[in-house]
């Protein structure tokens, strides 16, 4: 999740001091067109942040690579936070599918 145009939520994920409980990927799709792969999901984040504070984070996402001499490279990416359920409660896995 290393995002140029970092959010507030990003650097937590980036900093030695936060700690992560658990990361999960869902609701994706991948795509490919001859040298071109598109992957969309959505990120589950859980942890504390550098002060201890916990945080959940929900990030949808869209990553581009390209087929360059055999091996697939990154080409772009693209993260948008996302709001939890209205419930507020920590997400189950059965809520997330």
């Amino acid at each position: 999740m290393i995002d140029p145009h970092e959010s507030r939520g990003n650097r937590d994920l980036k900093d030695d001091k936060a700690t992560l409980d658990s990361l999960e990927l869902f609701d994706m799709t991948v795509r490919v067109e001859v040298n071109t792969g598109i992957v969309k999901g959505i990120n589950y984040v859980k942890g504390r942040d550098d002060k201890g504070q916990p945080f959940e984070r929900l990030t949808r996402f869209t990553d581009v690579y390209v087929k360059r001499d055999g091996r697939w490279q990154v080409l772009d990416t693209q993260r948008t936070a996302i709001a939890p359920p209205a419930n507020t409660q920590p997400m189950t896995t059965a809520q997330k599918q």
